[in-house]
This record gives structure tokens, sequence and C-alpha cells, in this order.
């Protein structure tokens, strides 16, 4: 409501001055498409400031203003980005820095559980865990684009999963010699022993 009376008091003083004709060619444009509200603002605010006011009509929206400063205002969000790894270097660094969230990109790549509280880091995951959600990946793919999208573009995500474990460098090899997500599914089935679910990753095995 205060933007809008300190809108309605520019409006009026427009008016007052002999900028009608601005005013009303502005009003067009923005309804016909023409310009944005950001830009149909702008230009107002343009406007005023040719405005020969009066002191009392500065004083009242000096008043106006003064007295709406917070809603007028817009405290800027911080949010932090760049080598975050997981959820534990996000609370550190936000700690440090005093921000109001972060981004995790290529932490995920390191740690696919980079968003699970209770895993720092990538060794901290048991190497089952690793394979259960390298088939269920395997499968959301297999749904949902079947064979429609290029299997190979695949593979450059089995490394996220298949890695800092003994033996990690055998299988990783293995999968990236498949054609297709059957061939990947019987090597991860055989190596699971078929006690995976295939309908769903359930998170970090229940052991």
């Amino acid at each position: 409501m205060s933007q809008e009376k300190i809108e309605k008091l520019l409006t009026s003083l427009i008016l007052k001055h002999g900028f009608g004709i601005d005013l009303n060619r502005l009003r067009e444009q923005r309804a016909a498409g023409e310009i944005s509200q950001l830009e149909f603002q702008l230009a107002i605010e343009e406007l005023s400031q040719k405005l020969p006011l009066e002191q009392v009509e500065i004083d009242r929206l000096l008043e106006l203003f003064g007295q709406n400063i917070d809603s007028l205002v817009q405290v800027p969000v911080i949010i932090g980005n760049g080598d975050i790894r997981d959820l534990a270097d996000l609370h550190s660094k936000g700690d440090m820095y005093g921000w109001d969230g972060g981004m995790i990109g290529r932490g995920v790549f390191e740690n696919p559980f980079a968003f699970n509280p209770n895993l720092l880091k990538s060794a901290d995951i048991p190497t089952a865990d690793k394979l259960q959600m390298l088939r269920y990946h395997l499968n959301l793919w297999l749904t949902t684009w079947g064979e429609a999208k290029n299997y190979q573009v695949l593979k450059k995500f089995f490394k996220i999963y298949i890695s800092g474990f003994d033996g990690a460098g055998s299988l990783r090899a293995q999968l990236m010699a498949t054609n297709n997500t059957g061939e990947a599914l019987e090597i991860l089935d055989t190596i699971l022993g078929n006690q995976v679910n295939i309908d769903g990753y359930v998170p970090l095995s229940q052991e």
C-alpha cells in the first residue's frame, strides 16, 4: 500500500505540472505491451525527476519514503557458489561468510550423497550403496528415455558411483564396455546378488 501511495502522489504531481501527455503515452505503451513493467516504472521515475516540485510536495514525498523505507529497500539474498563439496562444506563456508544459502554443482560428481547430512565425504559411503544408487540411476534412465537417447552419454556418470573402493577401476572398465542399460544392470545384479530393489533406491543400506 505504501508503494501505491507514493506512485499515486507522483502521478498526481506529474499531471499537475503538465506531464499528462507523457504519462498517457507511457500508459498506452504499457497496455500495448511495448514496454515492460520495469521500463514503465523507470520512465515514471525519470519523469518525476523533471518536476518543478514545491517544498510542500518535496516534504510529502520524503515523508512517504521515510515512513516506508523498509518496504521500499530490497535486501539482497546472498547465495554462495563454487567448489562446495557437500552439506558439511556448505555449512562451514556459510558460517564463515554469512551467506543465505549455497549451491552444490560439481560436488555431486564426487559424492552422489552430497545432500545427506550424515555423510561428510565420498569415502563414508558403503560400496553397496554406491552400486545400488547406480542401479537406480540406470533404471531411471531406462524408464524415462528407453532407447530414445544415446546410452553412451550415460557412461560419463559411472565414475560418480564406481570409485573409492578396491576393484573400482576394473568394475568401471567393465561398465564402460557395455552397450546398453541391460548389460550394465546385468553386471550390477551379479555383484549385488540380485538383492537390489529394482523399483527404487532406498537411501543408505540398512545393514
